[in-house]
């Protein structure tokens, strides 16, 4: 049976792409400082914001790059699988981390039928699979 390490494995490096992860502050506690308890130097941007802003660093959704032997991937699987903390995804390993940040802050808000602009937490677990199958159905377009 596969370990959910290696079928993160399979989908990234084995395929000669990038793994990342999109971690929502405002459900897991203390972010972002696990991330240099839990790494040397861990590369991360807010999708929030250029320049951190008190009020928004510990609720603010982070794209951090992540490595198979990490601690931090280590304890996202030991300690968040199944809590909603956040999403993995790929990207091509020649794609920085900058170039995937401006990509997906686009999706940030979203307009609803009377054109109000919302804010859209599509990196949350529980909105995302909810929202692919309805994007993946050419019926909904």
């Amino acid at each position: 049976m596969n370990t959910l390490r290696d079928t993160l494995y399979q989908l990234s490096f084995a395929q000669d792409k990038q793994l990342y992860v999109i971690l929502d502050a405002a459900r897991v506690e203390a972010m972002p400082a696990q991330l240099f308890e839990l790494e040397d130097d861990p590369e991360y941007f807010s999708l929030f914001f250029e320049t951190p802003q008190a009020e928004l660093i510990d609720v603010a959704p982070y794209l951090v790059k992540v490595d198979m032997e990490s601690r931090l991937l280590a304890w996202m699987l030991d300690e968040g699988w199944g809590k909603s903390w956040g999403i993995f995804l790929t990207a091509a390993e020649d794609v920085e981390l900058e170039q995937l940040l401006e990509h997906l802050r686009r999706f940030l808000k979203v307009k609803d039928p009377d054109d109000k602009e919302l804010f859209f937490r599509f990196y949350d677990p529980r909105v995302l699979r909810i929202f692919l199958p309805l994007y993946a159905d050419p019926a909904t377009k």
